[in-house]
């Protein structure tokens, strides 16, 4: 802060503004019942210009009070390899949170979202299994058997805008229709608009069913076009088994406007023989797309796995086991984890393809594990392989070395694919059992890494309210018990304002004192409802400012209305 030059022996009166208003916080907050008035800040230091504007809200949050920044950086995941200049624009930010009195809590422990940590070996990820999918035997190659029937899946059949062979559709006529006019290939497309007139709730889909191998990996790939699709996000594409269990997660990715485009989409059949394709979108407004060309193929080795716990096993027809490197080549996919960068997975490579010694037409049926991915991309890594903890303790270390923290940060949230691979399997635990072990283990590696430090991890996966519950995404089996891995010396950074008379009173049971992470790019005002509620919670102690968009805008509004704490 600039000080201002008065004559030796006179009274200092006068005050720059930042002086001012640091000195009328500081007395207001002396009796704030708010003890952690933290904000949220997600970023990479490797570029210079992002430590300038970490710097430039460090600044606007101490003069509005905050005294804690929770950081995080997908860089956290590799300290050893990040570029030049990183570990000086690290220092600005060190050197400004020590001057405006703000604590950085780092984020390390990231288990849900592993990309950076996987950045180390691809192979890490958790996968789900195939067990014997055929193969034979063409031009010295193994080639996945094609037993999966998709019909009309070029949309060239059927009358008075009914698609022939698919077993549902939203407003034939009215929402959707044959375009001759508008099409990838053959003869017309289906163009899906006015989604509210062939659907209430705006949703406007076709339904296929599907015949499966069960524990089968297999890949659908569609041609979109949008114009001025407003929630285009909505455009969805999944699969779901007998019974309503959704066997993929993974985002379309549709933009508003955009020309025809292919789509891919890969799901595992797990123990399901049949099950329902959906494509189209759900609680549609304005715009309209047209869908073109989509099939269905078993993937082969795609994403295959290599790992202790993911092992490969070859077959042949009466059971004869075939020896790697002998019989046939190492089985790889040379595309795993690496585009656009390490750690980052793509499921639109052409299928690996294994060269053999075996006779032409041979069959033979393969055991493996293939990497999974969710949403638009997260990955989570497998907590059971020891290597996994040899990074994440590494992580910490470095993230220690460089911050030099009192508080650390576990990122065990929105782990959407859990005790899937055969080595998770193998241990006859939940995902609940698996997550509640790995937490004792993250933060008995942060105490011996940080004596004493204070630590904090993020709610949903824990929570009976939230996701702590049973088939949770890709989950195998229950999230029930997660929370046994929670001690009162953890801080629960909670996020289910949505249901907070359940959340909040549940950690508050367990002894764990809480932290509101309030915000979520919503209306502002709303802490001031959830504090409110939590007002009879003697364990919460504090708030977050978070965003996921990087906005800041409201940082200043935020703390007005959260800091006097009700």
């Amino acid at each position: 802060m600039r000080k201002n030059k008065v004559p030796e022996g006179q009274v200092k009166t006068c005050y720059d503004t930042a002086t001012m208003l640091a000195t009328l916080l500081s007395l207001a907050l002396a009796a704030s019942p708010v003890t952690n008035r933290w904000f949220y800040m997600q970023t990479n230091l490797a570029v210079a210009d992002n430590a300038l504007e970490v710097v430039h809200v460090m600044d606007r949050a101490h003069l509005a009070g905050y005294n804690g920044m929770v950081l995080t950086d997908s860089k956290f995941s590799h300290l050893d390899s990040v570029p030049d200049g990183y570990f000086a624009n690290a220092a600005k930010v060190k050197a400004k949170a020590a001057e405006f009195g703000i604590e950085i809590i780092p984020v390390v422990a990231d288990v849900g979202w592993s990309d950076g940590l996987l950045s180390h070996d691809v192979n890490l990820v958790e996968g789900q299994p195939v067990k014997k999918a055929p193969f034979v035997v063409e031009g010295g190659k193994l080639k996945p058997v094609h037993e999966i029937q998709f019909n009309n899946g070029g949309l060239e059949e059927g009358q008075d805008n009914h698609a022939a062979g698919f077993t549902f559709q939203d407003g034939p006529g009215t929402s959707t229709f044959f375009d001759s006019n508008v099409k990838h290939g053959g003869r017309q497309s289906m163009r899906f608009e006015h989604f509210h007139l062939g659907s209430e709730a705006g949703n406007a889909r076709l339904m296929h069913g599907l015949a499966l191998r069960p524990w089968q990996q297999y890949r659908i790939t569609f041609w979109l076009k949008t114009d001025g699709v407003k929630n285009a996000g909505d455009i969805r594409c999944f699969v779901m088994g007998v019974g309503g269990r959704v066997l993929d997660f993974m985002d379309v990715g549709a933009k508003p406007t955009e020309d025809w485009t292919q789509h891919t989409i890969v799901f595992n059949s797990q123990d399901f023989s049949k099950a329902t394709l959906y494509v189209g979108i759900w609680g549609g407004s304005e715009g309209r797309f047209w869908v073109d060309d989509i099939d269905v193929q078993e993937a082969g080795f795609l994403n295959v796995l290599r790992r202790p716990g993911t092992p490969v096993r070859l077959e042949t027809e009466d059971g004869k086991t075939l020896v790697e490197g002998k019989d046939f080549d190492p089985v790889k996919d040379p595309n795993l984890g690496v585009k656009p960068w390490a750690g980052e997975y793509t499921f639109d490579q052409a299928t690996p393809l294994i060269k053999t010694s075996l006779p032409e037409g041979s069959k033979v049926f393969a055991s493996f594990t293939h990497a999974v991915s969710t949403d638009s991309g997260k990955t989570a890594i497998c907590p059971s392989e020891p290597k996994s903890m040899e990074l994440i303790a590494d992580q910490i270390k470095r993230v220690a070395d460089l911050w030099k923290p009192k508080s650390l940060f576990l990122a065990h949230d929105e782990i959407r694919v859990a005790d899937q691979c055969p080595l998770c399997r193998s241990r006859g635990l939940t995902p609940g059992q698996i997550y509640a072990e790995n937490l004792r283990q993250c933060i008995a590696l942060s105490r011996k890494t940080v004596p004493n430090c204070r630590l904090f991890v993020w709610s949903d996966m824990f929570d009976p309210a939230h996701n702590a519950v049973d088939d949770y995404y890709l989950s195998n089996g229950t999230w029930k018990e997660s929370w046994k891995g929670l001690s009162p010396e953890v801080t629960v950074v909670n996020w289910n304002s949505g249901n907070a008379a359940k959340s909040l009173p549940f950690f508050d049971s367990l002894g764990c004192k809480q932290i509101l992470a309030g915000f979520y790019d919503g209306p502002v005002g709303d802490i001031k409802k959830w504090q409110v509620l939590a007002a009879g919670t003697k364990g919460v102690d504090g708030v977050m400012y978070t965003t996921w968009r990087g906005d800041y805008t409201h940082l200043e509004e935020f703390a007005e209305a959260a800091f006097s704490g009700g």
